[in-house]
This record gives structure tokens, C-alpha cells and sequence, in this order.
């Protein structure tokens, strides 16, 4: 995972120098830019599932409200048949795979290494 992590870090910084050569910004103020977006595409990727139930398949419908009731009501059976309280870590909208974290760890090196050592 570490290693991972640093290789996604080089790329990010790779990624950096071409935008530094090509607009004239400075390196600090880009890797920092590179590792946020690094963190958030890291984060974002960590989510899964549909938490609420709700679509918007319905959206501009006649009969909203009321697809989106039988959406919920469906989703309350769901869960109450499969236990979902007492089983909540399975169904979690936050999966931990190290892949995911290693995106995380690499957008976190390159806002530590731009605030650091640039």
C-alpha cells in the first residue's frame, strides 16, 4: 500500500512539472492542487452502495412523491429483512480496499512533500 502510495505521489508530481512547464505556475502551488485533488478522487472512491435509497429516476414526474415513497418503503423492507442494524459493518457506505487508501496515502504525501520541501 505504501508503495503504491508513492508511486501514485511520483505520477502526481510528474503531473506537477508538466503543469509547471506549460502554464509557468509555481511547483508548490500545483502539487499542493494535484495531492487536494489526488485526496478527494481518493476519498470519493471509498463511497459505495445507494445509503438512502432515494433515486432521481423520477425527477419532473407527475407521480414523484409517490414513486419516491414506494422507493423508501421498498428499501425499509430490504433492510429490515436482511438485519441491516445488526450487520452494519457489511453494509457500509465506506469500503476500505487498499487501492483506495493508497490514493489517499499519495494525494496526502503530495500535500505534505509540497508544503514541506517545496
Amino acid at each position: 500500500m505504501l508503495i503504491y502510495g508513492l508511486l501514485i505521489a511520483g505520477i502526481g508530481l510528474v503531473i506537477s512539472f508538466l503543469i509547471t512547464n506549460y502554464y509557468q505556475h509555481p511547483l508548490q502551488d500545483v502539487t499542493f492542487i494535484v495531492g487536494i485533488a489526488v485526496l478527494i478522487i481518493g476519498i470519493l472512491m471509498m463511497m459505495k452502495g445507494n445509503p438512502a435509497g432515494v433515486g432521481m429516476s423520477s425527477m419532473g414526474m407527475k407521480n414523484a412523491n409517490q414513486v419516491n415513497y414506494m422507493n423508501l418503503e421498498a428499501t425499509l423492507r430490504e433492510r429490515e429483512r436482511t438485519n441491516y442494524n445488526r450487520d452494519f459493518k457489511n453494509h457500509s457506505i465506506v469500503e476500505l480496499a487498499p487501492h483506495r487508501i493508497s490514493l489517499i496515502l499519495g494525494g496526502g504525501l503530495l500535500i505534505l512533500f509540497s508544503v514541506l520541501f517545496l
